[in-house]
């Protein structure tokens, strides 16, 4: 039963983030029609990036957790402990960074628009 939980809980993770660089990539889209619409400059090329690294982020967990964890368990190797450490850094700092090009966009474009 534990098990159960275990992996529904990585797999809960792994559907939240595409979904949220789903919501991500649409709201570019739609930056970018009004971008279009209004002749601003390109500021939907940042929240595009974001869903990007957010899409790479939930392929590294799922890589990490239902490829690279259960092959630790069984062997404990420090190579691939090692190996999922790298993968999961890799995957917080595609977090922090999409969070930064959102923040990025939001910014520029609200300056934009304030003028």
């Amino acid at each position: 039963m534990l098990d159960i939980l275990y992996r529904a809980s990585f797999f809960l993770y792994e559907i939240g983030f595409m979904l949220l660089a789903v919501a991500l990539w649409i709201y570019s889209r739609s930056m970018r029609k009004l971008n279009q619409t209004l002749r601003q400059p390109v500021f939907w090329i940042w929240p595009a990036i974001g869903a990007l690294l957010l899409a790479i982020c939930a392929s590294n967990h799922f890589f990490v957790y239902y490829w690279l964890s259960p092959q630790y368990l069984r062997s404990e190797s420090r190579h691939l402990l090692i190996l999922m450490y790298v993968f999961k850094t890799v995957s917080m700092g595609n977090i922090l960074i999409a969070g930064l090009a959102l923040a990025v966009s939001n910014l520029l474009y609200l300056r934009r628009i304030s003028k």
